[in-house]
């Protein structure tokens, strides 16, 4: 078996002509390669530049500056997204533990005391096929509890409270919660307390499940650095909601195209309409200096791989 051998930049650019990638400004294409990650531009992001989708087969007069251009538009992209989604991911969830902490039984009581996240009967386990939501719930409260365990000597607050209460409330664990600790904890919560969340933005409690995945997904490939621009989330239905008629037109455009474009529609659900459309131009920017970069192939083709309409800036 062929090891990979260790290139330096000279060997990285001889490379890319054997691969029949054009260099032409050499001294800035090494400064380039010294400051990013020779793979991460090259097999990051050469599938929309292979020739019939041939591996390792470039199409005719590309320039190594056109694959750069590319990984530079994704990380801008990713920059630009992740405030927005930061935002809403602060947003829901003290919506949420603010809707679970003050439930209330009929006598306007609170049923759940500071560490009733702790306990099954807090969350929906009613009997479905294969007991599932029991399941999801027993894994959730795992989780929760893993995370107290390591948060103990690194967080004040935490400490405290187990220290001189021997419990942590959940508003104090929440500043520790991830985008999906929250979701799972969304999914998890019974029917009545889902519905009072979902109500805050006009749609069914199955639409926020599904936007919260949805949205969790695409903060986790901004956080972490991963390709946006080519996101799939095959395994998600698309956001549906009848009740935003404009937002229900586009789901319908993109149906069963489950890509970058749906985390769009899905922000629009919670974001102003100004700071909205702030948003739009920003992409509507990325996409005009991409344009400008791209020799050998359209700008279509990365809005096709991003799951954007052609008219996507005045549909959105």
């Amino acid at each position: 078996m062929n090891s990979k051998q260790f290139l330096t930049i000279d060997g990285q650019i001889i490379k890319l002509q054997s691969l029949g990638v054009t260099v032409t400004d050499t001294s800035s294409v090494k400064k380039i390669l010294s400051e990013n990650s020779f793979y991460n531009i090259l097999n990051g992001y050469r599938e929309p530049f292979l020739f019939m989708g041939v591996s390792n087969r470039y199409v005719n007069n590309l320039n190594f500056l056109e694959l750069y251009g590319l990984y530079s538009f994704d990380r801008q992209l990713r920059n630009t997204l992740f405030p927005y989604i930061l935002d809403i991911e602060n947003r829901i969830k003290s919506e949420i533990i603010y809707e679970f902490s003050s439930t209330q039984d009929t006598s306007g009581c609170l049923i759940h005391d500071a560490d009733a996240y702790l306990r099954i009967d807090s969350y929906d386990i009613t009997k479905s096929k294969n007991n599932l939501k029991f399941k999801d719930a027993i894994d959730l409260i795992s989780s929760l509890q893993r995370s107290i365990s390591k948060n103990f000597k690194i967080s004040e607050s935490i400490s405290h409270y187990l220290t001189n209460y021997a419990y942590v409330p959940l508003w104090v664990l929440s500043t520790h919660l991830t985008f999906g600790d929250i979701s799972k904890f969304y999914t998890c919560m019974k029917p009545q307390n889902r519905q009072n969340v979902s109500k805050i933005y006009q749609m069914t409690d199955s639409d926020l499940v599904t936007i919260l995945k949805l949205l969790t997904n695409a903060r986790n490939s901004c956080a972490h650095g991963n390709r946006i621009y080519c996101l799939k989330t095959n395994d998600l239905p698309t956001p549906n909601s009848i009740l935003y008629p404009k937002q229900h037109s586009f789901i319908t455009r993109t149906l069963g195209d489950h890509k970058l474009f749906n985390v769009l529609i899905a922000i629009k659900y919670f974001v102003p309409q100004k700071r909205y459309r702030a948003l739009m131009n920003s992409i509507q920017t990325l996409f005009k200096a991409l344009s400008l970069q791209l020799k050998t192939i359209p700008i279509s083709k990365i809005h096709n791989i991003m799951g954007f309409p052609t008219d996507w800036y005045n549909l959105l």
